[in-house]
C-alpha cells in the first residue's frame, strides 16, 4: 500500500497532489461516534495553530478577505473507526481529505503537525496525539460503491417544515439534491435506516458557533443506492465537512 494516495494529473502537469492523509488518535481512551463532531473541530483548531500566522484557505474555508467559500473545496475532517482497536465503533482514524487535492500549504501544515507532535482535547477526556499514517483510508471509506450506509447523522442543511399535514422538502429530497450538486450523481433510492436516530442519540449535534441557529435540528440515518459506482469518501450536509453526514459504502 502506497505512503499517500494520489490524485492523477495530466502528462507535463504540475506533480500530482495527495488527495488525502490519514491521522491516527493515541491515548488512554477512544471517542465513540456521538463525539465525531467535536474531535473534527479540535483537529482544525490543531491545524489552525501549526499553521502560525498564514491559516491555509483549506484549513480556515475562507478567502482572502475573511468570507466563507463557496462550493466544497477546502478541507474534510472525517473522524472514522478502523475497527483496528479494542472497543469495536470508537474512533481511533481521522481522514483529511480535499476533492482537488492538498494545497501544498496545507500539505505542509499536515506534516509540521505530525512532525512536532499534535495534540487536542475533546470535553474533559485526556488528551489524544495525532500523527500520521502511511496508506490510505480504508475501502468502505472511500468506495467506490454502488450502496452506501450512514455512519454519522445525517442533518440536512435546510429545515424541513410541515404545512397542512404534509412535509415541505423532507431530509430525503435535500439528500438526493445534495447528492446531484456534490457527486454529480442521483441515488436511484434513498432508504431511511429505522433505529438509526436513537442509536446516534437523538440529538442533533451543532457546530460550537452554530448553537442557536441549530437547535432542534435532528439527525437521521439513509441507505443511498446508485446506479454507477460512486467514489468516496461520502458526507453530505450541515457539518459535512467535520464529519457529519458520513457514509460508508456497504454490499452492493
Amino acid at each position: 500500500m502506497p505512503n499517500e494516495f494520489i490524485r492523477a494529473a495530466p502528462i507535463g502537469a504540475e506533480p500530482p497532489l495527495v488527495q488525502g492523509v490519514v491521522l491516527a488518535l493515541f491515548g488512554s481512551w477512544r471517542p465513540d461516534s456521538g463525539q465525531t463532531l467535536a474531535v473534527a473541530e479540535r483537529v482544525r483548531v490543531a491545524l489552525m495553530r501549526a499553521s502560525g500566522s498564514r491559516v491555509p484557505w483549506q484549513v480556515s474555508g475562507k478567502d482572502q478577505q475573511g468570507r466563507p467559500r463557496l462550493g466544497h473545496e477546502h478541507l474534510y475532517i472525517l473522524p472514522f473507526a478502523s475497527g483496528l482497536v479494542s472497543g469495536e465503533g470508537r474512533v481511533d482514524r481521522v481522514l483529511l481529505w480535499a476533492r482537488g487535492g492538498l494545497d501544498p500549504r496545507t500539505a505542509a501544515v499536515v506534516e509540521h503537525l505530525s512532525d512536532h507532535g499534535g495534540w487536542i482535547r475533546v470535553g474533559r477526556n485526556p488528551p489524544l496525539r495525532l500523527e500520521r499514517l502511511g496508506g490510505a483510508a480504508p475501502s468502505q471509506v472511500l468506495g467506490p460503491a454502488r450502496v452506501w450506509h450512514s455512519v454519522s447523522g445525517f442533518a440536512p442543511p435546510r429545515h424541513t417544515k410541515r404545512r397542512r399535514g404534509s412535509i415541505q422538502d423532507p431530509p430525503e429530497q435535500q439528500l438526493a439534491r445534495l447528492c446531484e450538486a456534490v457527486l454529480g450523481q442521483t441515488p436511484r433510492a434513498v432508504e431511511i435506516c429505522p433505529g438509526f436516530a436513537e442509536r446516534w442519540s437523538g440529538a442533533m449535534e451543532v457546530r460550537s458557533k452554530d448553537t442557536a441557529s441549530r437547535t432542534g435540528i435532528r439527525c437521521s440515518g439513509w441507505t443511498l443506492r446508485f446506479d454507477q459506482p460512486v467514489a468516496g469518501p461520502l458526507a453530505l450536509g450541515y457539518g459535512a465537512h467535520f464529519g457529519l453526514g458520513r457514509f460508508e459504502a456497504g454490499a452492493q
